[in-house]
């Protein structure tokens, strides 16, 4: 199985550990950066089980669709106006689209979803070709 990220691991150590170099040197106090937000994908023996880590996000604010073998998460962020001056700020702002690559054993006409604390739960069930049977014997 193939996930599709948008952001590599180094990269966001890079940013997170140099991106504020250059905007201190420069005396921003503010950068917007997108959000990529980190997933989870596990097969169980009935269904799979996608979490995308989502805080501070309405549920209202999250769409997700799926089109063919690829489930798309999106949402947008905007940041919060305030009349103080930010004197610091690691908060991402802005609009995300996470594209997840479905194993072709997905039931693609049975998917759920939640939100809750934070999380996007999503449960994907497997076609029943996929799914393990017991073989009588006879």
């Amino acid at each position: 199985m193939k996930v599709n990220t948008h952001q590599t691991l180094l990269s966001d150590i890079l940013v997170s550990n140099f991106g504020d170099i250059l905007s201190n040197s420069l005396g921003e106090t503010s950068r917007k950066t997108s959000l990529t937000p980190r997933i989870e994908l596990s097969e169980l023996k009935e269904h799979y089980e996608l979490i995308v880590q989502l805080p501070g996000l309405s549920k209202e604010a999250i769409s997700i669709t799926q089109e063919d073998d690829t489930l798309r998460v999106s949402a947008d962020r905007n940041e919060k106006e305030n009349a103080g001056k930010k004197l610091l700020t690691e908060m991402h702002y802005g609009k995300f689209d996470r594209v997840i690559r479905l194993p072709k054993t997905a039931n693609l006409s049975a998917i759920e979803a939640s939100y809750e604390q934070g999380l996007l739960n999503i449960s994907i069930d497997k076609k029943m070709e996929a799914m393990p049977r017991t073989i009588e014997i006879k």
